[in-house]
């Protein structure tokens, strides 16, 4: 019966430490929900619309404490729509901008097998359109901006992270939006060069 008891106990131990392994933390939680909600929401240029994807962070930013003036959608119609925003620093040095893109490659349904606009998790995989090109760096960025903000992090630079609507070569072509969206931007980087580096990869 001991034996038993002991046994009994030891599964409840194990099933309990294996489920405090699986919970999440806050910021891993928020991480995984940026995530999903970027994947169900369609980024292609057929029929997506970038710009509901740029308000949606923009909201989530606002929402963790950025000011408006810090968070900035803007595009050349109402499809593109980019997000801008910045964690102000004491500029000691100079600001370092995050880039990443908001719009994915055509997924058509017949040619997966999920629904490529829902995050599907299984066996420790995570399937749907841009899991890995390239809305996990969005949402990882995203979380990162909402951490840093929320913890009080003032760095010595200006931390700006910018989501285009525009898929690799075409990511140069925003900038002279983001050179004219005042002040947000406007402080001593040299964006033309930085966005030039876009066009590399």
């Amino acid at each position: 019966m001991k034996i038993k008891s002991g046994l009994c106990i030891l599964a409840v131990i194990i099933f309990s430490v294996s489920l405090y392994a699986q919970q999440l933390t806050k910021y891993q939680q928020l991480a995984h929900d940026i995530f999903k909600q970027l994947i169900v929401t369609n980024t292609t240029e057929s029929a997506g619309n970038m710009t509901t994807a740029a308000n949606e962070m923009a909201a989530r930013l606002r929402a963790a404490g950025f000011p408006a003036r810090d968070v900035v959608v803007l595009g050349p119609d109402a499809r593109h729509g980019n997000i801008v925003a910045r964690i102000r620093g004491t500029s000691a040095r100079k600001p370092i901008l995050f880039l990443a893109l908001l719009e994915v490659v055509e997924a058509n349904r017949s040619d997966w097998f999920v629904d490529p606009f829902k995050l599907t998790e299984k066996d420790g995989f995570f399937y749907g359109r841009g899991t890995s090109d390239i809305k996990d760096g969005d949402a990882i960025l995203v979380a990162d901006f909402i951490r840093l903000k929320q913890e009080g992090y003032r760095p010595d630079r200006d931390l700006i992270l910018a989501l285009t609507s525009r898929y690799r070569l075409q990511a140069i072509y925003t900038h002279r939006l983001y050179s004219q969206a005042g002040g947000l931007i406007s402080y001593g980087i040299d964006i033309y060069a930085l966005f030039g580096l876009c066009s590399s990869y």
